[in-house]
């Protein structure tokens, strides 16, 4: 597995950067929530190719061992500037150096060795003026289902635009068919019965659900990271969605666990909303779009705990690896784990009873 490094910069590095590379002198700098890349918002005061634009956002990436591992940055760009083709309403811009290139690399020093510099990728991305997800708590049904739609819309889009390199990334530690790599980091959760749901899970995953999914479910590329930082609303119409961000996790994967990671964030955001509403507005969304075929319904509630799993176990691991960014890698702890046991518990045949009637 590949180790990633956040990079550790000032504002003064972000405006050297801005300066250096784009030639946009900036006013005010806002840093942004992320998981392993910086992200900055940066007002602008002057910049010769960008007259006219307020805010732009900047992200460092990590560097990486091995280093070939940030090669998909470049994949990940020319994909958002093909689906932002296909849907300009709701992928973010990406703008290009003052060398009109879209990636581009700065010195910067980095978790690994603070002492040094090391090489990091930089991308300059349109600043959406919408408000994020998790800032209209609670959600409604009808945003919900926007939701659903718009990722159904976009993981059409990602089959049309699958490339060699795309379908090779069958190995996402944030896949959640890859959720055994999660036994791993069992030993930090020091609750017993939690760790002990987790491994009875992951035996059952391994056993049943997963050989279920590789022989009988659909194979597709999947954005994977439906988080409701990752989701942008109109800021004047809660249940309509704006963009879609963060492509840094696209993989190939099944199409159920798409469904299922959006489920899961649903539910562990809202942990004690009504499970069969909020689920039958996502997946009327989702299936309006792209019908699911039976095989693949008979396994989303596994595909959503698989999600959790995830979310739980390797937002802990990150936590040590990055502690001054607990708060957001733990965010969703408490309320993932209730959602979790509120899905593990529940009748399941009556829940997808009524999620499937979004089909009719």
């Amino acid at each position: 597995m590949a180790s990633f490094y956040p990079a550790v910069v000032t504002e003064k590095d972000v405006k050297s950067i801005l300066r250096s590379c784009y030639q946009i002198e900036s006013k005010k700098l806002t840093k942004m929530k992320g998981f392993d890349f910086i992200n900055y918002k940066a007002e602008i005061i002057s910049g010769t190719k960008y007259f006219g634009v307020t805010n732009v956002l900047l992200k460092i990436s990590p560097c990486s061992e091995p280093p070939d591992k940030v090669d998909f940055l470049y994949e990940q760009i020319h994909l958002m500037q093909n689906l932002s083709h296909d849907l300009p309403n709701l992928i973010q811009n990406v703008y290009t150096s003052k060398d009109g290139k879209l990636i581009t690399k700065s010195k910067v020093r980095c978790q690994k060795d603070p002492k040094r510099e090391h090489d990091h990728n930089v991308t300059l991305f349109e600043f959406i003026e919408a408000i994020p997800m998790i800032e209209v708590l609670p959600f409604t049904c009808s945003l919900i289902e926007d939701v659903g739609r718009n990722f159904a819309n976009v993981s059409k889009l990602l089959q049309k635009h699958a490339t060699e390199t795309l379908l090779k990334r069958t190995n996402q530690r944030w896949d959640p068919k890859n959720v055994l790599q999660c036994e791993e980091y069992l030993y930090l959760e020091k609750n017993i019965e939690r760790k002990n749901l987790f491994g009875e899970f992951l035996r059952k995953f391994r056993s049943v659900s997963l050989p279920h999914i590789e022989r009988l479910c659909t194979r597709a590329l999947i954005h994977s990271d439906g988080s409701c930082n990752n989701i942008l609303v109109q800021s004047d119409n809660f249940n309509k969605v704006r963009r879609i961000i963060d492509f840094e996790d696209v993989c190939n994967s099944y199409l159920i666990f798409e469904c299922g990671s959006l489920l899961m964030y649903t539910f562990a955001y809202m942990p004690h909303c009504n499970y069969a509403s909020f689920g039958h507005a996502l997946m009327k969304g989702f299936s309006d779009v792209i019908p699911l075929s039976d095989n693949d319904w008979e396994v989303l509630i596994d595909a959503a705990l698989a999600r959790n799993v995830q979310s739980l176990i390797l937002g802990l691991e990150a936590s040590v690896n990055d502690p001054e960014n607990c708060e957001y890698l733990l965010e969703t702890q408490e309320h993932g784990w209730i959602s979790y046991k509120k899905l593990l518990e529940c009748d399941r045949q009556e829940m997808l009873k009524e999620w499937r009637n979004a089909e009719s």
